[in-house]
């Protein structure tokens, strides 16, 4: 690459429309890949539905990578993201929210464990540049954080409570 960087293997990418379901897949998959010397294994799946169980838009998408050092430690990384479109989505007009789900776990080369799940939904408004409600709680070998968003307010205000319980604006 231009910036000295050495990729070297396979990117497969595959798309598919379904026009009876009303779904759009969009998959990646690395095979023999090295970035530097760092050997990457895995995949992402996006699927985007139309309508969901409930009738409304819906985005999914599953990650799983693996990654291989030269001496042969590794760091791995599955994470599962979902957001749902359930308000404004049929006119297009007035407030456009967004529920978004997200579970996620990463272990690194050192076999730290960091895990990141919502307790409550996190509420994103079309209008504002801010999450604007949910609990996200964020794991590091078993100390726990967790970041409230508020209220719904427009405002970059959240309370992280850190592992010993005390909270932060």
């Amino acid at each position: 690459m231009r910036n000295g960087n050495l990729l070297n293997g396979i990117v497969n990418l595959s798309y598919l429309k379904d026009l009876v379901a009303a779904t759009k897949t969009l998959s990646l998959t690395l095979k023999s890949f090295t970035y530097n010397g760092f050997e990457v294994k895995g995949s992402v799946t996006i699927k985007r539905s139309r309508v969901n169980k409930i009738g409304k838009p819906q985005a999914n998408v599953v990650s799983k990578f693996n990654g291989v050092w030269p001496d042969e430690s590794t760091a791995s990384i599955s994470a599962y993201r979902s957001r749902e479109w359930i308000e404004g989505y049929v006119s297009g007009l007035g407030l456009q929210f967004f529920l978004i789900m997200v579970y996620a776990t990463y272990m690194n080369k050192l076999e730290s464990v960091f895990q990141k799940v919502n307790m409550v939904p996190l509420r994103r408004v079309w209008s504002c540049r801010f999450l604007v409600s949910g609990i996200l709680s964020i794991t590091r070998n078993n100390a726990r954080t967790t970041v409230d968003y508020g209220d719904g307010s427009c405002d970059s205000n959240k309370i992280l409570t850190t592992p010993n319980g005390n909270p932060k604006r």
